[in-house]
């Protein structure tokens, strides 16, 4: 009997499991897996579907379709409808995708937790305007460096230029990568119209300086923009659901570009490598007559400008004086770059204290500052003369002078009394310093007072609102000898300088021949009609567009909105 039984629960085991077997597979969904075209266009995106009647038994994972595809986006959309009493529903899975490879393609299994895709094969042809650019293309790039060798350190200026001829929804572009290279987005984007063989074309512009910091040959690799191109085809049947307009996603890849990075050369014997286009120093003095009352401070403000160069790259100017009866205090070096489309400039200003301590002639000795010219390939030497500086005697000058003394440092045997001695030297330092800037404020505005004539009236920068303002009155005018005036201090409070030449440095052609006009109205031998509308037109654009930018990292943005 018992053994009735157990063959009786065998079978009965036997066909339960074949009845939900039949259950399985009779509720294993169907998916259905196609494409919007076939053959496809590589690094052209197309549209991959997924398409069931019915919930199947999981999410999707399409991690296996990476290998070949690169997945952009993906979507999923649920059609219920109601037809003669009965219900019926499609649910579709949507991804845009690349194709990274041409040739024939097998797009895998996916998994839909026990439901799995059958593989579907497509042709992908290759796409040769995606290296090299014609005139027939609706989207290319184009990059470029403006030489194919550069010094180590030295600037390479890399423009790269996007042509378009079609509608983009939205485009994100990538940046120049390098390593052991410095890169600098410069300026501000350029957009402009070109025709190229007879088509037009709209071009997105953009400039960044790189500073490659090792020799060797490098190579800028290509940059790649993915944008969103509405197409005039008909919209396909599921894309009609999500966009009213046909879109398609189009890779696109410009070519690397080689450099040839040169070492220093053996011509170069200074210990500092400095290369750049080109580098002015100039020296200005809180009394341009170079005299000082004993214990008084005189301020020197030394300046250099670099084209092609970070005010990182600068070397320091100050120079210790040899001489115990005159100190030098140095303060904090004051370093800015102007990013412009033409290329870096750097600016390193500086001043320094200068405090004698006893009567007589002190010669403040010249600054050398050797460098490589990238334009001539030859070193060269910008040099800051030496000057003589007359301390005289003063009612207060033997106090100031015995404290300026007594700030020197005692040397004491004893190591425990080392701390000591550095807190007392500190102190009178800090004293000494306070009274010397204090006493200079006090002489300086006396000797402001005292200078009556309108050329030597000026001494702190007017802020660039009231020095426009002065000069659109006297361009309004049409008066020339205002206009230069406000000029000047216009350059003072925009770039921190009262001379013409360093302000070329950092304005355009334009408003440079605007100036060079004006001068010569002012100091023609014969009176000359000057018209000052075409002046403040420069003046204010290039306020707007090259004010002079504190040292920053900001990370470059992709494009949008193209």
């Amino acid at each position: 009997m018992f053994k009735q039984l157990n063959s009786f629960f065998k079978q009965y085991i036997s066909v339960l499991c074949m009845l939900m077997m039949l259950v399985t597979t009779a509720n294993a969904a169907d998916i259905v897996v196609s494409v919007d075209r076939n053959p496809v266009v590589q690094n052209e995106s197309f549209k991959l579907l997924f398409n069931a009647s019915e919930s199947p038994d999981n999410d999707p994972d399409f991690s296996p379709l990476n290998e070949k595809l690169k997945v952009l986006n993906q979507r999923k959309n649920t059609k219920s409808s109601w037809v003669n009493g009965q219900s019926s529903s499609q649910i579709t899975w949507a991804l845009d995708v690349l194709a990274k490879e041409a040739g024939e393609l097998v797009i895998p299994s996916v998994s839909f937790g026990d439901d799995v895709t059958a593989p579907l094969k497509i042709t992908v042809v290759d796409n040769a305007a995606a290296s090299t650019a014609s005139s027939t293309d609706e989207l290319f790039l184009e990059v470029e460096a403006n030489t194919e060798e550069a010094y180590v350190q030295s600037q390479i200026l890399y423009t790269v230029r996007l042509y378009q001829r079609v509608q983009l929804e939205q485009a994100s572009l990538t940046e120049p990568t390098l390593e052991n290279a410095i890169v600098e987005k410069l300026g501000e984007d350029k957009q402009y119209s070109t025709q190229i063989n007879g088509v037009n074309y709209s071009v997105f512009e953009r400039v960044y300086a790189i500073f490659p910091q090792q020799s060797g040959a490098i190579n800028i690799p290509p940059l790649e923009l993915t944008a969103r191109i509405v197409t005039n085809e008909r919209p396909f049947q599921f894309g009609s659901v999500f966009n009213q307009h046909r879109m398609k996603t189009k890779l696109i890849s410009s070519k690397g570009v080689d450099v040839n990075v040169l070492p220093i050369p053996d011509t170069f014997t200074a210990a500092h490598w400095l290369a750049a286009k080109n580098i002015h120093v100039q020296q200005t003095w809180s009394n341009e007559e170079l005299t000082v009352p004993v214990g008084e401070p005189l301020t020197r403000t030394l300046t250099v400008l670099a084209e092609g160069v970070s005010s990182s790259q600068l070397p320091d100017l100050v120079t210790e004086h040899t001489s115990e009866d005159i100190k030098m205090y140095p303060d904090q070096p004051m370093l800015r770059d102007q990013k412009k489309v033409e290329g870096v400039i750097a600016l390193r200003e500086q001043k320094v204290a200068i405090i004698p301590s006893k009567a007589g002639e002190y010669e403040i000795p010249a600054i050398s500052i050797p460098w490589f010219n990238t334009e001539t390939h030859q070193m060269e030497m910008a040099t800051i003369p030496a000057v003589t500086v007359t301390a005289v005697a003063s009612m207060n000058s033997v106090e100031a002078g015995a404290k300026l003394q007594a700030a020197e440092p005692v040397v004491v045997e004893a190591t425990a009394l080392v701390q000591e001695k550095y807190t007392g030297f500190w102190m009178w330092a800090a004293i000494v310093l306070a009274l010397g800037w204090l006493i200079t404020i006090i002489w300086m505005i006396a000797q402001r007072r005292n200078k009556k004539s309108a050329e030597g009236s000026y001494t702190l920068p007017k802020s660039k609102k009231v020095s426009l303002k002065e000069l659109r009155k006297a361009c309004v005018e049409n008066n020339a000898q205002d206009a230069m005036k406000a000029l000047l201090n216009w350059a003072e409070s925009q770039y921190g300088t009262r001379q013409i030449n360093s302000l070329n440095l950092y304005i355009n052609n334009d408003l440079k021949a605007e100036i060079n006009r004006l001068n010569e109205t002012l100091y023609a031998n014969k009176k000359l009609v000057w018209e000052g509308s075409t002046l403040i037109q420069l003046v204010e654009e290039n306020t707007k567009y090259n004010a002079v930018e504190d040292i920053t990292t900001e990370p470059l943005q992709a494009l949008h909105k193209i």
